[in-house]
């Protein structure tokens, strides 16, 4: 769904704990995939050339990488629930026709497939227990394609803070809540506590009663039923525009 980090993902591809300090690696990209959230929160061309030129005369800009459990890593979202596995099931066809928007219609169509989840969920000695339909861990201003128009939580969207925005939708009960919420969403709006729950922390642990499927980074993560994401704090450095 957004393959980007052709050097970076063989670093997050390590199955054993980390010293993210020893890593002095500063990494660059040329943006690929159909929808690239991290190219955008970035500021990265999505043009090849330009993208190139940026790679010679950018500048270091130190980033936060997640551990998911202790042996998975991710760049920039980790998620569960309704649309999480819309983007390792959109065909290549859609996304290449449809862009971005291939990943709603897809989510449309999935939402009769998706029942909620019952989750107990904790950070910072804080605990909220509820059915969840979607679930995300995430330190970028866009997911999907869709950026983001407003803040989480009242520090703002940063992608080397030290802290994951968490953004956690509650049971909808029918139609109309449907539609409030999609509209939410695409308005990338979070305030409304009847629907979303937020926050903002550098730690945070999920617990469920049966298995349940993680996408880090748009691809398969696994199946858990208790999980710990931690942020490592600029971890890695890459090559943004000046």
């Amino acid at each position: 769904a957004s393959s980007m980090w052709p050097t970076a993902r063989a670093a997050l591809s390590i199955r054993r704990p980390i010293r993210w300090s020893t890593v002095s690696t500063i990494s660059a990209s040329i943006p690929g995939g159909t929808v690239n959230d991290v190219a955008s929160s970035l500021g990265l061309s999505r043009d090849p050339v330009v993208a190139a030129q940026d790679i010679v005369h950018g500048k270091p800009f130190a980033i936060d990488i997640g551990a998911f459990g202790e042996s998975r890593w991710f760049d920039y979202v980790a998620a569960f629930g309704l649309f999480t596995n819309v983007p390792y099931q959109t065909p290549q066809v859609d996304k290449r026709i449809w862009g971005r928007m291939a990943y709603f219609f897809n989510g449309v169509q999935a939402l009769g497939e998706v029942h909620p989840v019952h989750a107990r969920v904790s950070w910072d000695g804080k605990t909220v227990e509820d059915n969840i339909i979607d679930g995300l861990v995430c330190s970028t201003t866009s997911v999907g394609g869709f950026k983001a128009t407003r803040a989480v939580g009242e520090f703002g969207i940063s992608m080397n803070d030290g802290l994951y925005e968490v953004v956690l939708i509650r049971d909808i009960k029918n139609l109309a809540d449907f539609s409030a919420v999609a509209a939410k969403l695409l308005r990338m709006d979070f305030s409304d506590e009847n629907y979303f729950i937020t926050a903002q922390t550098s730690a945070i642990r999920f617990e469920f009663d049966d298995p349940v499927a993680w996408t880090l980074d748009g691809e398969f993560g696994g199946s858990v039923t208790d999980v710990t994401i931690q942020n490592h704090n600029r971890a890695i450095e890459m090559i943004v525009p000046r």
